[in-house]
């Protein structure tokens, strides 16, 4: 794939990348900062336009389908969490008023927060004034809003602290299990993919060069650019 640069010129940040993901699964996106990483869903959740290549979902190309019917089919939660509003209820209401849909009960943000632990009291409070594990959440939280059948997660413990960090992937471990969830998870952090243990794509200068268990990649790899990148991982 290519990107279309704001000038028109052809920046290649993804090449011959090929994946497929099944219903359910939980796919570690592994690869140093600049591998295309975060860029490979900005494509997915169609925040950006590919030169060439195709991307389906449940055998249609996403191009066939409108953006909003994407958006409301895959959620995306970013590395560091925006709030919107001063209110937690609002904020999970937002994506159902953005795509014109009602909120279908009154305990729908109550819902929302017992699925990502958070305490239900929270509701009525103002966000901006969480900490940065509890903004987290709470993005994760509206992510879910729409009852996505993938959620995308770019970088989402890299600003928190290790304490949070491993909350969180605990929390989107748990929601894969419980709800199958399909979910693709991003880090440049080989001990983090080494903890959440699933089914891993190493991804270096755009290109996926390995898929695995992480562990069994590691000990078994003989792949020069892989061995230098744990080398400075």
């Amino acid at each position: 794939m290519v990107i279309e640069g704001k000038r028109r010129r052809k920046i290649p940040v993804i090449r011959d990348l090929s994946l497929e993901i099944k219903s359910g699964e939980f796919v570690i996106i592994l690869g140093p900062s600049g591998a295309g990483k975060s860029t490979l869903l900005r494509l997915i959740n169609r925040l950006e336009e590919p030169g060439s290549g195709s991307i389906y979902l449940d055998g249609t190309n996403i191009k066939e389908l409108c953006t909003d019917r994407v958006r409301r089919r895959i959620g995306l939660v970013f590395q560091v969490p925006v709030i919107l509003t001063a209110s937690v209820r609002e904020e999970l209401s937002l994506p159902l008023k953005l795509h014109n849909l009602k909120v279908e009960s009154d305990n729908h943000p109550e819902e929302l927060l017992r699925m990502v632990s958070l305490d239900t009291g929270l509701a009525d409070r103002d966000p901006t004034q969480f900490s940065l594990g509890q903004k987290q959440r709470l993005a994760l939280a509206r992510s879910l809003a729409l009852k996505p059948e993938v959620l995308l997660l770019d970088e989402p413990t890299s600003a928190l602290d290790p304490a949070s960090s491993l909350a969180i992937e605990n929390l989107v471990l748990k929601l894969n299990r419980r709800t199958g969830l399909t979910i693709l998870f991003v880090t440049h952090n080989v001990e983090q993919a080494k903890r959440l243990g699933k089914d891993c794509a190493i991804i270096i200068d755009g290109g996926i060069i390995e898929t695995g268990k992480p562990e069994e990649i590691f000990e078994r790899t003989t792949n020069r650019a892989i061995l230098d990148y744990l080398g400075r991982s």
